[in-house]
Order: C-alpha cells, then structure tokens, then sequence
C-alpha cells in the first residue's frame, strides 16, 4: 500500500492525471478518497504538499493540494470521483479559499522581488535611482520584470477564476466560511484580486457576509486600501452601517481612518449609502468626524 501512496503522490507532483486514475482503478481500496492517511493529532500543522498527505483523508489532501497548485485536472478527477467541493482542512479553510490565498501571496511576490519593488512602485523607484544615476541597462531589467510580473499575476487571476468556476460546477457553497467566518469574498478584498471579487458577486456571493468579528468584506476592503473592490462592493449595494463587534461600521471605520478617497466613493454611491434613517449623509460624516 505505501508503493502505490507514493505513487500516487508522485503522479500528482508531475500533474499526471492519467496515472493517478489507473491507480485508483487498479486500487480502488487502497486509494479510496476517504481513506484515512494522516493519523497524527489535530493541532499537527497541514500543508498543500505532493511530498505527503497533509490532511486526514486521502481525497482532503490531494483537492487541496492540486487547488493550491492549480491542477486542473486534478481537481476534476477528483470532484468527478465522489470528493466534497467545500472539503475543509484544519482551519475550516475550503479549496476556494485555498486558490484565492495563493493569489495573495502571488500578489505579494509581484511586489517585491529580490528585495526590490517592481510592480506597484515602479515609477516611484525609477525615478529615485534616476537621481542616482541608474544606468538604462538597469532600468530596461526593472522594466521587464515589471512586466514579467504582471503577466504572471494575471494568468494567477485567470486560473483562480476557472478554479472557483469548476468548484461551484460541483456545487460547491460560495459563501462557504473557515474556522474564523471568513468567506471566500473576504479573502478577495485586495485589488489585485478584482476580477476574482467581481467573479465572486456576479455569482451572488453575499456582499455583506459577517466573519466571527461582525468584518463584512467591506471591513476588509477598507483596512486594505483595495480601491476597485470597495467601488465593486459599494456599487452592488454593499452595507456601510453594519457594525463589527467592536461597534465600527465600515463608514465609521473610514472616518477613523481619515481616508478621503474612500469617503469620496461612498459619496459617488450616494444613492446607496443615503437611507430613511440617514437623508443628510454628509451631515452624518460631519458628526462622525
């Protein structure tokens, strides 16, 4: 039995889609998706690894692998076979989830790489080492890798998407949430995630979702700074007044914050954010303030 572990293992590694199916025709006991493979105890910590099984059963751990290393055909086969979409790992976390985090962290390898920004202060950095004297060789690099990272960001973005279409194809619950109440909206609040959030809402994600805080996306959106989400959620009618367990609406969080251009795309949605108990909205920013 531990042969054909590993060789199921390996078989996922390489993306091999075809051997992985006739060992499970070959083996169909040994490599029931249900089998328990990880018998360690619960607060062990999971990985998304074809090295070994991360989590308890066997399916687990290979949908949440190939979700988090974009295996497409993985995941099919594996849905097909009789695994759960919204299968959790240890932190209530579904595979969704698990592609939109690796988006994120994507995200942030986008931004610095080597130590040296090359994406989202681009202009900012050139000019600086301009004033240095930077050599243009040096500067066509800079340049190239900026490129090369936002090429790969949005084959990221496109396959997260394809990922989540598959999930919800197999009835996957798109408001599923982890052991912290986060949905996968929440963990697409960043602009670079846009198109994924957009995706997410135009599935009917609930916009005004309440993570074991009482944060909303919203909440999020406005802690991170995300811009085109925050328009997207307000422009879908996202609530401005629902309070977190601390008290703190997203418009009141915005205030605290002091951040105008935020406050100026709650008033380009006025006709949102304007309610019977709150005609005058500017009048209502002002007592905040």
């Amino acid at each position: 039995m531990a042969e054909v572990h590993s060789a199921w293992l390996t078989a996922g590694a390489n993306g091999d889609v075809a051997t992985m199916r006739l060992l499970k025709s070959r083996f169909p006991e040994w490599l029931d998706l249900q089998r328990q493979v990880r018998f360690d105890t619960l607060d062990s910590p999971s990985s998304c690894s074809w090295s070994d099984f991360g989590l308890n059963t066997l399916g687990a751990s290979a949908l949440h692998t190939s979700a988090w290393e974009g295996q497409l055909d993985i995941m099919e086969f594996l849905l097909e076979s009789g695994q759960g979409p919204d299968t959790d790992n240890d932190n209530g976390l579904s595979p969704m989830m698990m592609a939109i985090m690796r988006l994120n962290l994507m995200t942030m390898r986008c931004v610095f790489r080597d130590g040296v920004v090359v994406r989202r202060n681009l202009v900012v950095d050139v000019s600086v080492r301009e004033m240095k004297g930077m050599c243009s060789l040096w500067l066509t690099l800079l340049c190239r890798l900026s490129v090369q990272c936002r090429d790969e960001l949005q084959e990221s973005v496109t396959l997260v998407i394809s990922i989540i279409k598959l999930l919800l194809r197999f009835g996957a619950c798109i408001d599923a949430q982890d052991q912290n109440g986060r949905t996968a909206l929440h963990c697409s609040t960043s602009d670079d995630a846009f198109e994924v959030a957009k995706y997410l809402v135009d599935a009917n994600a609930k916009i005004d979702a309440r993570d074991q805080d009482g944060k909303t996306p919203l909440h999020y959106c406005i802690e991170e700074g995300g811009l085109l989400v925050t328009n997207l959620l307000l422009s879908c009618c996202a609530s401005i007044d629902v309070v977190n367990k601390d008290g703190v609406s997203p418009l009141l969080l915005v205030v605290q914050r002091a951040d105008v251009t935020v406050l100026q795309l709650f008033l380009n949605h006025h006709q949102w954010v304007v309610t019977p108990q709150r005609l005058e909205f500017s009048s209502t920013v002002m007592m905040l303030a």
